[in-house]
């Protein structure tokens, strides 16, 4: 027999804050920048440290010091509801943002397939102000999960798709794996789908 010891630290709140307003507020992602934080999700609220509502559901940022006060927060969105899953840092001390949309008004500048719940992709500035958005995915419902940034300043998405149509080259039947490239001005390079048409 075996017996390990394990020593644990004594684990310590140094500070913890509270963001939102009276409706769900969800955070997906956090990024520390220089001595500053910043919060990622979406916020059903309009009231409370949400400025602004464009409808049912927004994506917001909050950017706050080394200690969770906030610095400034934004919204982003439309009418139907939108939420950031990842948020990325690239060069220049811009940001890409990863997530979802169902609008076809507010930020959304162009929706190629309205109606349906598309990724969206927001480049942003170190203030928060949109540099460019895009919709991509298909007729149906299209998700990101993940992102990462590319050599050439670009980036690649990573979600699944249930669209036989738009952007998307090949579907094998219900939900593929999706992997989308975008250019650094959110131009599509190329997309690849994974998946099968066996349903056994």
């Amino acid at each position: 027999m075996v017996i390990s010891m394990i020593h644990s630290q004594n684990l310590e709140i140094l500070w913890q804050q509270c963001y939102g307003g009276s409706e769900d507020d969800l955070v997906r992602d956090i990024i520390a920048d220089n001595s500053n934080y910043f919060i990622v999700g979406s916020t059903a609220s309009n009231d409370g440290d949400v400025s602004f509502n464009h409808g049912t559901a927004d994506a917001w940022i909050i950017k706050t010091d080394s200690i969770g006060n906030i610095l400034w927060e934004k919204t982003y969105g439309g009418s139907n509801g939108e939420w950031f899953i990842k948020m990325i840092p690239t060069i220049n001390n811009m940001f890409y943002l990863i997530g979802s949309t169902a609008s076809s008004d507010g930020d959304i500048s162009y929706d190629p397939y309205p109606g349906s719940r598309d990724i969206w992709v927001v480049k942003i500035d170190c203030l928060g102000s949109i540099i460019w958005e895009t919709v991509i995915g298909g007729g149906l419902i299209d998700n990101a999960e993940s992102g990462t940034l590319t050599n050439d300043g670009g980036i690649v998405v990573f979600g699944w798709t249930g669209s036989q149509n738009g952007d998307i080259s090949i579907n094998y039947g219900m939900y593929d794996m999706w992997l989308v490239k975008l250019n650094s001005d959110g131009d599509i390079e190329w997309n690849k789908s994974f998946g099968t048409d066996d349903f056994d």
